[in-house]
């Protein structure tokens, strides 16, 4: 066994202090010659990952016939190096190779002897030489490959589910929240797993729904910046009147009316979007009205939630420029 395994460990450590990125394989510098015994693949088995990854400044050196019996994508950012005649690399049907920018496939001999194959098809021989990146051969792997997004109310709040069956280069989730289907504001968050070839799931509580419908999209967002909308999802929430709002015309303070005033004691408390608690006030028995002063608020969007007799509910309201 060569000593690039002492090497590949180190490697190792480096990448995941320096990067959360979570992969079904990593390589470091090294020879690929058999899935099981000599490999440069920080996994027992690089055949029964279902996403390798080699890293820019990594160069794996394939020196005999490499076979998969499972689908495989290769994402390579570094280097592939076919060595020798008898070096060959066979992939089962829809499996990939994405060369992405900086990676490139490489070789020492201008005959047609090495081989790239998919599913029994030739993708690339040494004859064609070096393959800088961009580049795909085969299936390219989807940044998120998204299979469910549902909505539903739970009690007093609305219950976001996803779930994704794979994901390449994913940073985060953001929840994004409308009650017309046209302007869409970020309500939280939740963090991606990077690479994962498994089933994940995500779930997102929110616990301030406007009073009618409500409707949810998902931005997602890859560690590069590239970005992608999911479906909408619309969710009807339907809750008493049992407040209003107004904006002085200055914009400085709100009013909050009660109808028939409050028949308990009860709570007021304010949020912005993020669910941050802003101000909270307590409510007397029978209290019709209150002002508040929202001079010192920011501008931009925030929710209004009252909580009396057991009951909570919530009404939205823009602070405006003064």
């Amino acid at each position: 066994m060569k000593n690039y395994i002492i090497h590949a460990t180190l490697l190792f450590i480096s990448l995941i202090s320096a990067s959360s990125i979570q992969a079904d394989c990593i390589a470091a510098s090294g020879f690929w010659s058999d899935n099981d015994l000599e490999h440069p693949f920080l996994c027992d088995s690089p055949e029964e990952a279902r996403i390798l990854v080699i890293p820019a400044d990594v160069t794996v050196t394939i020196d005999a016939n490499i076979d998969f019996d499972e689908e495989v994508f290769i994402i390579l950012r570094g280097v592939l190096f076919f060595d020798g005649n008898t070096s060959r690399l066979n992939m089962k049907a829809h499996s990939g190779v994405n060369i992405e920018q900086g990676g490139a496939i490489e070789t020492n001999v201008k005959n047609n002897s090495q081989k790239l194959t998919i599913g029994g098809s030739t993708y690339w021989t040494s004859k064609m030489g070096e393959v800088p990146g961009p580049a795909t051969y085969g299936n390219e792997i989807l940044p998120v490959e998204l299979v469910s997004f549902e909505a539903y109310k739970e009690a007093a709040k609305i219950k976001l589910d996803w779930r994704t069956a794979s994901e390449e280069n994913s940073d985060r989730f953001v929840i994004e929240h409308s009650t017309d289907a046209r302007n869409f504001l970020a309500i939280g968050e939740r963090a991606a797993a990077g690479f994962s070839s498994s089933n994940l799931s995500y779930d997102y509580e929110h616990s301030l729904p406007s009073s009618g419908t409500n409707y949810y999209r998902l931005r997602q967002i890859d560690l590069d910046g590239a970005q992608e909308l999911s479906d909408i999802r619309a969710v009807k929430f339907i809750q008493k009147e049992l407040f209003q709002i107004r904006q002085s015309n200055d914009f400085a303070n709100i009013e909050v009316s009660f109808r028939e005033g409050l028949r308990s004691k009860g709570s007021l408390r304010i949020f912005d979007l993020s669910g941050r608690l802003i101000d909270r006030y307590g409510l007397e028995l029978s209290e019709e009205s209150r002002s508040i002063d929202i001079s010192n608020y920011e501008v931009g969007h925030y929710i209004l939630q009252v909580e009396s007799g057991g009951e909570q509910l919530v009404k939205p309201f823009v602070k405006m420029n003064v």
